[in-house]
């Protein structure tokens, strides 16, 4: 690439001398305005000047013709030519510039060297593909392309040979092979026949002693001709021949083989109780296998009420030895039902209680009714120079509220109601007797019907 670039800028600078000197001469000549034509040189092409046209000296409105060659290796390339940045097309093998205005630049794009492709054959005994690094396709002219050979499983014992038109190719590092200096298209690489692997069938009893032997070639199905194989039977297990593990099929690879058999699994009883001990239903079930009740028991109540089940007392899921399994029962609740009545400062509620476990239970919650009092009753009246006292009184549940009468305050609800015979100034502790009997009367008279 570097050297591309040096030869361009080496041509662009000789044009660029010549230029000078052309302009020099037609100035110092008063000549007519001249131009110049910069053609470029790289890898893979040759543009030059048709013959009877001078890159030099072209006159205002003149023509110009140029031919692009391609270089051999390069004939597969699509150029693309342009006039001063613009695209021109081939005319007849030639690229025409008319009604010259100005110096021409000519340059040129994508040519590339060509590519070639090569075909690896399919054959039944082997695969090809390329080595690392090498592709089938896109391989540049002159460059080298490696392949390697696989011999496919049923014919890896054999060695065979790989031709390129007839000339044997001999495996190089990495065992692979090189066709250098591609010039073409390569689709002439054959191999020579090669016959089939014959492998070795040893058979043996599952502990591992040796039976029988035989041989075949890959492909051919396996077939055992010697004793069947047996194995003794234990407390716990009858053991029946099955087969061969692996399973006999064609023959791809040395190989052995071992008797497999099958265990005729023990079975045990599984009964499934009520609580009172009667057997609702009864499985045989293989060693390790699972059991389960299809009926829901049931039991009927009783002086503390009713039942509903809950599980079998013994896990069946794995079985391994025989299983008695009772069902379990949980007590089912019968409530009696208690009303509360709100009070004043109480909320009311619904109780529902079990009697025969005790447990209970609150729901339909009321709110507290709130006190019912009457009017305020004066108990000490003020004076001028002490509180007085009043009070009032629920008529629901007696409940009572005082309040404080301030000094030098008139109650109305002060004195007695009944005429008084004689005045008399009481003290205050006869004040307060008189007015505890008065509320005991006025609350008598409250809950008296």
């Amino acid at each position: 690439m570097k050297k591309i670039h040096a030869k361009k800028q080496i041509s662009l600078l000789m044009s660029f001398v010549l230029l000078l000197l052309t302009v020099s001469v037609s100035f110092c000549a008063g000549a007519v305005s001249t131009y110049m034509v910069y053609l470029p040189s790289g890898d893979g092409y040759t543009v030059q000047a048709v013959e009877g046209y001078s890159i030099f000296n072209l006159e205002r409105g003149s023509q110009f013709r140029f031919t692009l060659t391609l270089s051999e290796g390069y004939n597969q390339s699509e150029p693309e030519v342009y006039v001063n940045n613009l695209p021109i097309a081939e005319n007849d093998g030639q690229y025409i510039v008319s009604d010259i205005q100005s110096d021409i630049e000519v340059t040129v794009e994508n040519v590339k060297k060509n590519t070639y492709s090569v075909t690896l054959p399919d054959t039944p005994y082997c695969t090809f593909s390329p080595a690392p690094g090498y592709k089938e396709n896109d391989i540049i002219h002159g460059s080298a392309f490696k392949f390697i050979m696989n011999l496919k499983d049923a014919y890896s014992q054999s060695t065979p040979v790989v031709y390129l038109n007839g000339t044997e190719l001999v495996p190089g590092k990495n065992n692979a092979y090189s066709i250098e200096n591609i010039t073409s298209d390569i689709s002439g690489i054959t191999v020579s026949e090669v016959p089939l692997n014959t492998y070795t069938l040893n058979f043996f009893n599952e502990d591992g002693t040796f039976i029988w032997k035989t041989t075949a070639n890959h492909g051919e199905s396996v077939t055992y001709g010697g004793e069947i194989p047996v194995k003794a039977s234990d407390s716990q297990w009858h053991y029946d021949f099955t087969g061969w593990s692996p399973t006999l099929g064609t023959a791809e690879g040395d190989a052995s083989y071992t008797a497999a058999f099958a265990k005729r699994t023990r079975y045990y009883t599984v009964r499934f109780l009520n609580y009172d001990g009667s057997v609702i239903e009864t499985y045989q079930v293989p060693y390790n296998g699972s059991a389960y009740c299809s009926v829901i028991p049931e039991r009927p109540d009783d002086y503390s009420g009713g039942y509903t089940f809950k599980q079998f007392d013994v896990d069946t899921s794995v079985v391994t030895k025989d299983i008695d399994t009772t069902a379990r029962f949980e007590h089912k609740h019968v409530f009696r039902h208690f009303l509360i009545e709100p009070t004043c400062t109480e909320s009311g509620y619904t109780y529902d209680y079990c009697d025969s476990c005790g447990y209970g239970i609150t729901y339909d919650h009321t709110y507290a009714l709130g006190h019912q009092f009457g009017e305020w009753l004066t108990a000490v009246p003020a004076t001028d120079t002490a509180d007085g006292l009043k009070i009032r009184i629920c008529s629901a549940c007696g409940e009572t509220e005082e309040q404080v009468i301030p000094m030098g305050t008139v109650d109305e609800n002060a004195g007695s109601t009944e005429e008084p015979t004689e005045e008399k100034e009481l003290s205050f502790f006869e004040k307060i007797i008189a007015f505890f009997k008065k509320l005991f009367e006025k609350i008598k008279a409250l809950f008296v019907v």
